[in-house]
């Protein structure tokens, strides 16, 4: 009996040692589901709001570029006025020969019956609104110091494919400006959302005016880059040599030799020739072994007679998307003596001449016919200076519209960089719905010039073309 009690005893410990165990895994178990469960969930969350906050962004530019180009038309009587930005924070400066300069300019709000204050959805409703704006004067701006609401976003909370429902978690946007950094070219601004269960949360991000980063043309044919950005894959240093990947190595730029001009379009650089209107296609030069046929690009086909053929490197192929053409069609004879080029979209820019002469003008292609059309003269406008480059600012709108477009105000932003190495910055409007015969006479053209003390870089009095290294975002969150 002792026997058999002792070996029983024994086996309800075994039995209530695997019980204890299998409870105690369960519960990790448990655990660890309620964690990764968790996890995903915060996820998603995170990814939607993502892509909610994008969204309300991307919308909330509407109203700022509106502001702007309000801002250029109030200026636009003045003979010297503050960039936007500028404005924004100590006020307009606005100095006048003739006339009188604007007194107040009021911005981000509604006084009258403006197609901008009424912006409608598919669904006719009322999309978003100014916020209760701010005003800018000669010499104060009130938007910065009272946090001026910018925008309001009021999106219902519907079922099926109702249009207003843009987000599953936030049903209101208010968009804050907070400060102004002249020094790094960015409005600060802070999005507050609230839920339908009337949470709010609060996030800042911010708006670029100005390049991020820029490559130019060292007097020896390099190619060197001002602002690098650190994560990418050959970061280098400011005005250090420009390094490319290619096969998996960092590798410069081939020099351009008598080329001094400097485009980017579609994921590539272009060298340019003035002295002969030649785009050279500067990765093709860098990795090629052959002859001239393997980086000059063809005028009047936009690609490389090469073979095997140079594709895009930011192409998908499609029925309507050839890939060999990497670059614009352009004509030679037309870009004779131009001192730089610049893309927006597939239509080219160009500065060229001196003095009175000097302009900012596009280079219009109908099948094989070039037009030079002026877009800014510089010369008259008091800018008569020599250039050396040009570029345009990614998110800028095409001025030429394609045929058949609604009309609709469009802007462009540019950055000019003279012989004696001053940088000024460019906006250009137009408000009407074609550019051809056009050019600098067309009263839906208006062109705004300012110097900002705060862009200026001794480099820039050393090197020639330049143009932007990449198509970023107008805004980054932080």
């Amino acid at each position: 009996m002792y026997s058999f009690k002792k070996i029983r005893s024994g086996n309800m410990g075994m039995i209530f040692g695997v019980a204890l165990g299998t409870t105690a895994l369960v519960a990790v178990v448990g655990q660890f589901m309620s964690q990764k469960s968790k996890s995903v969930q915060k996820r998603s969350v995170e990814t939607r709001f993502t892509i909610s906050l994008s969204s309300g962004i991307e919308t909330m530019l509407m109203a700022y570029r509106l502001a702007e180009q309000t801002y250029v038309a109030k200026v636009g009587v003045c003979d010297t006025a503050n960039p936007f930005l500028k404005a924004l924070q100590v006020g307009h400066n606005c100095q006048v020969s003739t006339g009188s300069a604007p007194s107040g300019i009021d911005l981000f709000k509604c006084t009258g019956n403006e197609p901008a204050c009424k912006n409608k959805n598919l669904s006719g409703a009322e999309l978003w609104t100014y916020g209760s704006g701010c005003t800018i004067n000669k010499d104060s701006s009130n938007c910065v110091v009272t946090n001026a609401p910018v925008m309001l976003i009021s999106m219902g909370h519907g079922t099926g494919t109702d249009a207003q429902k843009i987000s599953a978690d936030s049903e209101k946007y208010q968009f804050l400006l907070t400060n102004v950094d002249m020094k790094k070219g960015i409005a600060e601004m802070i999005q507050v959302a609230e839920s339908n269960d009337s949470k709010q949360t609060k996030h800042a991000f911010a708006i670029r005016s100005t390049l991020p980063n820029s490559a130019h043309i060292e007097a020896d044919g390099r190619v060197t880059q001002e602002n690098p950005d650190p994560q990418n894959y050959c970061p280098g240093a400011p005005w250090a040599t420009y390094m490319i990947l290619t096969n998996k190595k960092c590798l410069p730029f081939v020099e351009l030799g008598s080329g001094t001009g400097l485009a980017y379009y579609a994921g590539r650089f272009f060298g340019f020739r003035p002295f002969d209107g030649q785009v050279i296609d500067m990765l093709a030069a860098s990795s090629a072994g052959g002859g001239a046929d393997s980086y000059l690009v063809v005028p009047s086909t936009g690609k490389i007679a090469a073979t095997p053929p140079v594709l895009r490197t930011d192409c998908v192929a499609s029925p309507n998307d050839d890939c060999t053409q990497i670059f614009p069609k352009y004509d030679k004879d037309a870009l004779i003596n131009v001192d730089d080029i610049t893309l927006i979209s597939n239509q080219l820019y160009y500065v060229a001449h001196s003095g009175e002469a000097a302009h900012i003008g596009y280079l219009r292609m109908t099948g094989t016919t070039a037009e030079r059309i002026k877009v800014c003269e510089l010369g008259k406008m008091g800018w008569a200076q020599a250039y050396a480059g040009i570029a345009a600012l990614s998110w800028s709108d095409p001025l030429d519209p394609p045929v058949g477009a609604a009309q609709a105000t469009r802007l462009a932003r540019f950055f000019l960089k003279t012989d004696a190495g001053d940088l000024l910055t460019v906006l250009i409007q137009n408000t009407g719905t074609d550019l051809q015969n056009a050019g600098a006479t067309n009263a839906n053209l208006s062109c705004f010039v300012t110097k900002d003390a705060d862009l200026q870089q001794v480099e820039y009095k050393r090197t020639y073309g330049f143009d932007r290294s990449a198509n970023a975002k107008p805004y980054y969150i932080y």
